[in-house]
């Protein structure tokens, strides 16, 4: 329940801003990495991509790194689309 209210509280207080929104979860302090992350990704299902700032999606290459067997270097934008298939 608390991790709901601070995501509710961030996504409300954030004001539509990505960067204030996310900021305002971490800075919550309760479970900080896993509520930021919920508020990134709500937003990101409502602006997609184009609605992330290029500060949060740039350093990481378009690449995510598994340790699921056979899945090991993947590219973001093609694991996004596996899932949404």
């Amino acid at each position: 329940i608390p991790n709901a209210c601070i995501v509710a509280l961030a996504l409300l207080y954030g004001g539509g801003s990505f960067d204030r929104s996310i900021l305002t979860a971490a800075m919550c302090g309760l479970d900080a990495d896993c509520n930021a992350a919920t508020v990134g990704s709500i937003l990101g299902v409502f602006r997609g991509a184009a609605g992330i700032p290029p500060r949060w999606t740039l350093p990481l290459h378009d690449r995510v790194e598994s340790w699921v067997r056979g899945e090991g270097d993947n590219s973001i934008l093609a694991l996004a689309q596996r899932t949404l298939a």
